[in-house]
């Protein structure tokens, strides 16, 4: 599972940049830095949340993205 955030990370940010992006120029609407940063970071976690019973998942990961690594559940 670690050689797959790199790239999961990459593709949610681009994702996000796009649509923000779209937004300013189509609606004229825009979003703060800070926003976007927390829409990338909440999809990242519910990418790793709903991950194979957490496989992969080392404790260290679940620390820094905010995810229980126990087989029983998720943090609330």
């Amino acid at each position: 599972m670690e050689d797959m955030i790199g790239p999961l990370l990459l593709a949610s940010s681009v994702y996000h940049l796009w649509q923000e992006r779209n937004s300013r120029v189509f609606q004229n609407h825009a979003k703060s830095v800070q926003f976007l940063s927390e829409e990338v970071h909440q999809q990242m976690r519910d990418i790793l949340s709903n991950a194979d019973n957490h496989q992969g998942i080392t404790e260290a990961i679940g620390n820094i993205w905010n995810i229980s690594t126990i087989a029983t559940g998720r943090r609330s």
